[in-house]
């Protein structure tokens, strides 16, 4: 039994694991591995075999919602109607130290430091100063030897 060269591989087609179906990659007549996509793939196994695309599809959309950069303390609303401009640019305007929420995290903080015994100074470091950024990034932490 001869096994077949590398070369003898048909790269631009691919092969379903479920059924055994050849499916073109796209890329049309262009042989770049650049030019190829899962589209055909994705739409055969939507078609096919739909019980399993929809396990593997809720899957991901699990794994994206609870990966920790999605993390916020004001997670985004669950309703389907699209935002307004202002909304937007507000979500995007840092927080003022007088605002509520503002408030309820630097008070979070003071007491995350007094529970855990930390120095005050653990506000000044980079990795505490990264972890607030990504749980929410309207906070503004300021470098200070004092907390208030």
């Amino acid at each position: 039994m001869s096994r077949s060269s590398p070369s003898a591989i048909n790269v631009s087609r691919n092969t379903c694991k479920l059924c055994n179906v050849s499916l073109s990659r796209g890329g049309g007549t262009s042989k770049a591995k650049s030019s190829f996509n899962t589209t055909n793939l994705r739409k055969h196994l939507e078609s096919v075999h739909s019980a399993q695309w929809t396990e593997v599809h809720d899957d991901e959309k699990r794994k994206s919602t609870s990966s920790f950069g999605q993390a916020t303390l004001n997670p985004p609303s669950t309703s389907a109607a699209q935002s307004t401009i202002t909304n937007v640019f507000n979500n995007k305007h840092p927080w003022d130290f007088d605002d509520e929420r503002s408030r309820r995290v630097h008070r979070a903080i003071a007491e995350m430091i007094a529970t855990d015994d930390q120095p005050v100074s653990v506000v000044n470091n980079s990795g505490f100063r990264g972890v607030v950024k990504v749980l929410e990034p309207r906070i503004r932490c300021q470098v200070t030897h004092t907390f208030t």
